[in-house]
């Protein structure tokens, strides 16, 4: 054989099949890192919305006073720190929660400013009250847009009234 420069054809074959198992190694890490990254925001994230919301929902309803049901069983209860009248209850709509303030001069006001709620929204909230106790409890979940994460709230705050 001739001494030649260059490589052979079986050696760049088993460079390109090295090179593409690297490759592949490369991007599912990358893959999983990606998912990994995104599972530990949504819960950090989500941790703090529910953090926040159950402060705001304590600040209110720890004052609040138990006023009835409406007829679809919507728990009503005024608070007049926060100037709620006798059929203030809670409203969740477009991902949000906000207090209607009720009675004739009815007001929707977010329980919690926007900013918290970049890209998380928050439905299935649930308001329940034992008189026996005085005690109001209930539930909510908060998920991405998407819906592909999800995390489950509760809540358990005695009325001081």
């Amino acid at each position: 054989m001739k001494n030649t420069k260059g490589f052979t054809l079986m050696e760049m074959i088993v460079a390109i099949a090295i090179l593409v198992l690297i490759s592949t190694a490369m991007t599912s890490g990358l893959a999983v890192a990606t998912r990994s990254y995104r599972d530990s925001v949504f819960h950090s994230d989500s941790e703090v919305l529910c953090d926040t919301l159950n402060t705001a929902l304590s600040d209110v309803l720890r004052y609040a006073v138990f006023t009835g049901s409406a007829p679809d069983g919507t728990l009503l209860f005024a608070n007049d720190q926060y100037n709620i009248l006798s059929g203030g209850h809670f409203v969740n709509q477009d991902g949000r929660v906000y207090i209607d303030t009720g009675g004739g001069m009815s007001e929707q006001v977010l329980v919690i400013n926007t900013g918290s709620y970049v890209g998380l929204q928050v439905t299935g909230f649930i308001l329940r009250y034992d008189a026996a106790v005085n005690t109001y409890s209930g539930e909510y979940v908060i998920g991405t847009q998407d819906g592909t994460m999800t995390k489950n709230c509760t809540f358990v705050y005695r009325s001081l009234r």
